[in-house]
């Protein structure tokens, strides 16, 4: 099971979004980060902390650790082209509803997805020809 395979999509009213979240989604920031990177060619990098604690969300800073986390949302999602249907990533982390915490999720199936169906168009050495005969 990859991290993308972990990411929940369909929280429903009253859901809360907590550190195992957080933990969760920062493996799966690293996973495509070292996809893009090293399958890809790109250079990304992301700052990422895969060992929140529930003591980490009331600290002096958990704001700017959570814009960070919001910017690698950015930063992944701007990465390659996405489609219509990929939700924007939150203007504001501060105040994280379960839709927008869905829509992060799904942010991240997306990039997965969109680099399995890059990865079907590569062509290696002679697997194309032209002119024969």
């Amino acid at each position: 099971m990859s991290a993308i395979d972990t990411l929940i999509t369909n929280r429903i009213t009253g859901a809360k979004y907590n550190f195992t979240d957080l933990n969760r989604v920062e493996i799966a920031f690293e996973h495509l980060q070292e996809r893009l990177n090293n399958e890809f060619g790109f250079n990304l990098s992301l700052v990422t902390k895969t060992d929140w604690t529930r003591n980490d969300l009331g600290q002096k800073g958990a704001q700017i650790l959570m814009e960070q986390y919001r910017q690698n949302v950015i930063d992944i999602r701007a990465a390659i082209t996405q489609r219509e249907s990929t939700p924007q990533t939150p203007d504001s982390i501060r105040f994280l509803t379960y839709k927008q915490a869905n829509e992060i999720e799904k942010i991240l199936i997306d990039v997965e997805d969109a680099l399995n169906r890059m990865e079907l168009t590569f062509f290696y050495s002679n697997e194309i020809t032209s002119g024969e005969g």
